[in-house]
């Protein structure tokens, strides 16, 4: 069996986990490995999809990275419905978390006492789906499988294990996945 952590995020942000490849955190994480990503019972507030569906629409072009948005949010966005609350929505691998700054600050090179990620660097989707600031941490994301049938669960903060039934349910969901 393998083992699990989870992290619950407000919604939009956790169904756009796997459209993005990162989670920008204030706190760092050792951890390493398949991360479900629960998707808080916080409601919806639609002004925050609203922002998020405009500035990645505003600064992307690529019309497969558009329809992937469409699906992601289009129901919430013309029905006020659909994305998922109290469960876990998708299974990634967590790979990195790395440090952020700023080369405009420090100029093109990270100090050497310092391992990160340069935000100028940054694709346009991550910034606008992201708080991208000195001093924050990007977990870097891989591997990311959809949950056809959400996982209702109780969520935490920071990062938890999942109980045992829901890690079975996570565990039959990745089948044969290193």
């Amino acid at each position: 069996m393998r083992i699990v952590r989870c992290i619950t995020l407000w919604q939009p942000w956790a169904s756009l986990v796997g459209l993005k490849k990162n989670e920008t955190r204030h706190w760092s994480t050792q951890w390493r490995g398949w991360l479900a990503i629960h998707a808080a019972q916080r409601p919806v507030v639609g002004a925050e999809v609203e922002v998020i569906y405009e500035a990645v629409r505003c600064q992307n072009t690529d019309p497969k990275l558009i329809q992937q948005l469409d699906q992601v949010l289009g129901d919430y966005l013309a029905k006020g419905e659909g994305l998922p609350l109290g469960q876990i929505v998708t299974l990634t691998k967590l790979v990195d978390c790395l440090e952020m700054w700023d080369s405009t600050v420090y100029g093109p090179l990270m100090p050497p006492d310092r391992r990160g990620i340069d935000i100028a660097s940054v694709d346009p989707l991550e910034k606008a789906v992201g708080n991208w600031q000195e001093g924050r941490f990007a977990w870097k994301f891989d591997d990311f499988i959809s949950l056809p049938t959400p996982i209702p669960a109780q969520g935490r903060q920071r990062l938890w294990p999942p109980t045992m039934d829901v890690t079975e349910q996570l565990n039959t969901v990745m089948g044969s996945r290193a």
